[in-house]
This record gives structure tokens, sequence and C-alpha cells, in this order.
């Protein structure tokens, strides 16, 4: 294998602490490759998003349990007509966002995006797995089994992302003490 290779490798893994600047400099980077991979889920999550119908189908069964007036109905069949459009807006959106992240962190290599995307990977996963207790039964395959690819994708990306915040964390003790 390229010894390249090996030490970007090496320095991906949340495991394994820096051992000197250029180690902890590819580590910091390594966060670039986990935002790119995030930008990868989103466009990807567009092309698994439930259909209209399906929507409506989950919208009517939360519905059932709800005394709603007609207008409330209305309301919300509404939202559900609008959410592919606004789905790929967020998407775009994002898309942007992490473009941006992952070009301040290549130069900058700080320990603080690292850290700010693990929180919302957290918050993301728990939600996730809230949202499937909520309604696991409603659930197309081709969704579900999206969303467990999802759930692994965001798994490896959160190891990418811890060892980016040692890498970003070493990078900072070093420069403290020069």
């Amino acid at each position: 294998m390229n010894q390249n290779v090996k030490l970007w490798l090496r320095a991906a893994n949340p495991f394994t602490p820096p051992r000197g600047m250029a180690e902890a400099q590819r580590a910091a980077r390594v966060a670039v490759v986990a935002l790119a991979v995030g930008i990868v889920q989103l466009f990807i999550g567009l092309l698994y998003m439930p259909k209209t119908e399906a929507l409506v189908q989950m919208m009517t069964a939360q519905q059932k349990g709800q005394v709603m007036t007609a207008q409330q109905v209305a309301i919300q069949d509404s939202i559900v007509g609008m959410m592919p459009m606004f789905t790929l807006v967020a998407t775009l959106a994002f898309s942007v966002v992490y473009v941006v992240l992952a070009v301040v962190q290549w130069r900058r290599m700080t320990w603080v995006i690292p850290t700010i995307m693990l929180a919302f990977m957290a918050y993301g996963f728990l939600g996730g797995i809230g949202a499937l207790v909520k309604i696991g039964s409603l659930i197309e395959f081709e969704f579900a089994f999206s969303s467990a690819l999802m759930w692994l994708a965001n798994l490896a990306t959160i190891a990418l992302y811890a060892a980016a915040f040692r890498g970003g964390r070493m990078l900072d003790q070093l420069k403290r003490s020069v």
C-alpha cells in the first residue's frame, strides 16, 4: 500500500493519537473528508426521500390520533406538498455550508468545526432513532434500507470527526507551547 495512504489512514483512526505536527495536521484535515461524505449523504438522501404519497400516508396516520379541524388538515396537506421543494433547497443550502466549513477546516485545521459537527451528528442520530420509533411501521422498505446505510455512513463520519478533533486539539496545544 502507498505510504501516503497509510499515513492518512493512521491519521483518520480516532483511537490513535497523533504522533507529531504533520500527523496532527493530517488528522485535523480528515474532517474535510467527513464533510465531503456529508454532502454525498445529503444528495443520496434526496434520491431515497419518501414519495409524496408515502408522506401523505404518514401524515394521515398521525392525524388519526389527533383532533384536527378541516383547516388544520388542509394546512398540513399543503405542507406535505411543499416538502420535496423545501428538501431540495435545504440540501443545496447545507451543501454550501459544508463546502465553506471544509475550506475553513483545510486552511485553519481547527478542533472547533469537528466538535460542532460531532454535536450535530449526535443530535441527528438520536432524532433519527426517535423518528423511527414513532413512525417505524409506516416506513417503506426502500426508505428504511437507505436510512440504515445513512446511519452506517454517520458512524464512519463520527469516527472521522473524532480523529479530526484529536488532531485539531493537538495542533492547538503545539501552537500554544511555541
